[in-house]
């Protein structure tokens, strides 16, 4: 037996699988990440209404939490990049496979050097997708966990000003580590409580100890609930627009392709059955319009398959209802504001304004508290919108 015939198709094999996986997920980010920078400046073009005028100027302290939540914010991102980048390389291992089998089956069918390269293609293709497809799962648990952290610890960062620990550790630093350390205490998901039910079970439990105690006195300072209208409702607003805006365009892009894709389709696969009962005499064309037709037919399939699996479809109604909530909340603040400005004029702290304003803020992250867990909901059971 000579084994260099057949150790050379299986080197070339694995190399053009690692190399169209490695060049197909590094374009693939490259484009996510151009769409990202988009969304970024579109969010600068906003509505003047969502922006609720001139920012207020952030506390001293609140400046120093945000720079601590923002590496933890980073750090979610970095972990939702390595999961898509897991799924990308998933479609393109599938892709490859696919694409082995069409050429096999019609424009190599008489070349057997070409076909046992693609016979081992198939092979390390779908064996390299089954790696992905696990590691893709491990990473989508990572991502999910590093984001609810980040959230819960934004939220913190909020509650700090109205709500300060009555015995404050030493330094903001030090404060935030203790609250990042209990936050991962909490969410630790395992077999009896998953990660959804992790995060109830902690704001329950957090939202009750803010029940009791009275408002800081910073909050009565001038312009602290305002800041909070604006840097905290305001501003989710405004990210849930630009967000919902961007994905009900993809979704217009990705029914015109899947429309073309069809279109294509049949009109090859009623090209191939006609060149067949004519009995065309060149080969090659009629082998190169059935791959075609195979192909496109494939993609179509794939394709259909991701638009109905991402969670494009049901993030966009998730936003859509959490626009109009925020939207009900800030219309409820206006009056807030006006009792705001009655007791400033009075001087006095009224303890039922107080409660009243309290209430006005354990509201909001009642509702930031389910978007998260409707978010993770839907992204333990859907495919990530990559941005393709």
């Amino acid at each position: 037996m000579n084994f260099a015939h057949l150790l050379w198709p299986l080197l070339i094999a694995l190399a053009l699988v690692l190399l169209i996986t490695a060049v197909g997920a590094r374009l693939a980010m490259w484009l996510r990440a151009r769409e990202y920078l988009r969304e970024r400046k579109n969010r600068k073009r906003v509505d003047p209404k969502m922006t609720g005028g001139e920012t207020p100027a952030s506390p001293a302290h609140l400046i120093d939490l945000a720079k601590l939540v923002s590496v933890d914010h980073n750090a979610a991102v970095g972990a939702q990049t390595e999961y898509a980048r897991w799924v990308v390389q998933l479609f393109i291992c599938l892709f490859i496979a696919f694409t082995s089998v069409a050429l096999s089956a019609t424009l190599f069918r008489e070349n057997d050097a070409v076909r046992g390269v693609l016979a081992w293609s198939d092979i390390f293709a779908l064996v390299w997708a089954l790696v992905h497809l696990r590691q893709g799962k491990a990473a989508n648990s990572r991502w999910l966990k590093a984001r609810t952290r980040a959230e819960l610890l934004r939220q913190c960062q909020f509650l700090y000003v109205f709500f300060p620990p009555q015995h404050e550790p030493r330094g903001i630093t030090r404060f935030y580590d203790r609250e990042a350390e209990q936050i991962e205490r909490e969410i630790k998901s395992d077999n009896k409580r998953d990660l959804a039910a992790s995060v109830l079970e902690f704001w329950r439990k957090r939202r009750s100890a803010l029940e009791a105690p009275i408002l800081s006195d910073q909050a009565w300072s001038a312009g602290i609930f305002e800041f909070y209208v604006t840097e905290r409702a305001r501003r989710q607003l405004r990210w849930f627009s630009t967000a919902r805006s961007r994905l009900e365009a993809s979704d217009l892009h990705r029914r015109v392709v899947l429309k073309l894709l069809y279109a294509t389709t049949l009109a090859l696969a009623a090209a191939d059955t006609v060149l067949r009962i004519r009995q065309v005499p060149v080969e090659d064309v009629v082998n190169g319009i059935s791959f075609l037709a195979l192909m496109t037919t494939g993609f179509a399939a794939g394709m259909t398959g991701v638009y109905f699996s991402q969670n494009r479809r049901s993030l966009i109604h998730r936003y859509q209802s959490q626009e109009r909530r925020i939207s009900d909340w800030l219309e409820d603040t206006k009056l807030e504001d006006t009792k705001l400005e009655d007791t400033k004029i009075v001087g006095v702290a009224r303890p039922n304004i107080a409660y009243d304003m309290k209430g006005h803020i354990l509201a909001f992250e009642d509702i930031m508290i389910e978007e998260l867990v409707d978010w993770i909901n839907i992204s333990q059971r859907d495919s990530i919108e990559v941005g393709l």
